[in-house]
């Protein structure tokens, strides 16, 4: 208290207070009335007063993460009507309540991983008309309602969690670019043409779904560690820059790949029954290319020669021999980093 106080109140700006033992500083908190960022972190606090910010009504963004947080009063963000970044993360929550939110019209990111939430009913966030971000990584969540809409989501991270399906959620929600559903318990994944950027590695995905119509606008599909045999349709997805399909039993044509023509990244690690072809194929615009662990005795030269660009070549977990190594080498002049055992 005494340190805050010989701040003028009325020009402070930003308070960041980190892993503090006391307490008392923060009944000086609400005397900060032109407060714009409020952070406290790594600070023992399961609760919090209600009174707490309730003379900072111009905070645009607020952190309480790392916490120990498990309670928060339902009025507590009343007066945040000018908040547009609110971190909640690394706490103890079990549940998101409505009446948080109620006067959160400009609120456009909202952290809440890493807490202990449960349950996500459909209408618990309906107030925030302005969330493009939503952050709900690494809670014990079994349910997305296909009815939780929010007509300005951009982004949205669900990893870690206990979700079985969310292709509803996504079609429903056709402004979603940026979606992580990784390390759930998904059994199909739904590309829509509108998502941008999808990472859903380590699930158990047997089945890919496209839509129906329109031009796909995917650019970066990580789908490592899952169930997925066929990978035909994923040559549609023509504005692929980087494709992950690693730990699959899938195959893999490497005689297709230049309909790919964007494409620089490609992961194609730990698949038991790949194939590689002996005779060249249609030059790919490959920069980068993983295929390590696959067990490979030979790779042609001809075969390489199909990535003439390419920068960094993975090998290691192979069964190849130094002079291959070496001639897989020569044949690759833009060749940076050449991985091997």
């Amino acid at each position: 208290s005494e340190i805050l106080s010989t701040y003028t109140l009325q020009q402070l700006k930003s308070l960041h207070i980190d892993s503090a033992t006391e307490h008392k500083f923060l009944e000086c908190i609400p005397k900060f009335s032109n407060l714009l960022e409020l952070k406290i972190t790594n600070t023992y606090l399961p609760q919090i007063s209600d009174t707490l910010i309730l003379g900072a009504s111009k905070l645009e963004h607020i952190t309480f993460s790392n916490n120990s947080l498990s309670l928060i009063p339902s009025t507590f963000f009343e007066n945040c009507t000018n908040l547009s970044v609110l971190d909640l993360s690394t706490n103890k929550l079990q549940t998101v309540e409505n009446s948080w939110f109620i006067s959160l019209q400009k609120l456009v990111q909202l952290s809440l991983e890493r807490n202990q939430i449960t349950n996500f009913p459909s209408d618990v966030l309906i107030s925030l008309k302005s969330l493009q971000i939503l952050n709900l990584a690494e809670n014990y969540i079994k349910i997305i309602p296909p009815n939780f809409v929010l007509p300005s989501l951009k982004s949205m991270n669900v990893s870690w969690n206990q979700l079985t399906e969310l292709n509803q959620f996504v079609q429903n929600n056709p402004h979603l670019h940026d979606f992580d559903i990784s390390g759930n318990k998904l059994t199909e994944c739904f590309i829509s043409k509108n998502l941008q950027t999808l990472y859903a590695s380590e699930n158990q995905i047997t089945v890919l779904k496209f839509d129906t119509f329109g031009k796909f606008r995917i650019s970066t599909l990580f789908i490592g560690n899952n169930q997925i045999r066929n990978g035909t349709e994923l040559l549609k997805l023509s504005k692929l820059n980087f494709l992950d399909i690693s730990q699959n039993d899938i195959s893999v044509d490497f005689t297709q790949l230049y309909k790919l023509k964007n494409l620089i990244s490609f992961n194609v690690s730990s698949i038991p029954s790949i194939k590689l072809p002996a005779d060249p194929t249609v030059p790919s615009n490959l920069l980068e290319l993983d295929l390590s662990n696959n067990g490979l005795s030979f790779i042609s030269g001809q075969f390489i020669k199909s990535f003439p660009r390419l920068t960094d070549l993975y090998l290691h977990g192979n069964k190849l021999t130094k002079n291959s190594i070496e001639e897989i080498h020569k044949d690759l002049q833009h060749l940076v980093n050449l991985s091997s055992d």
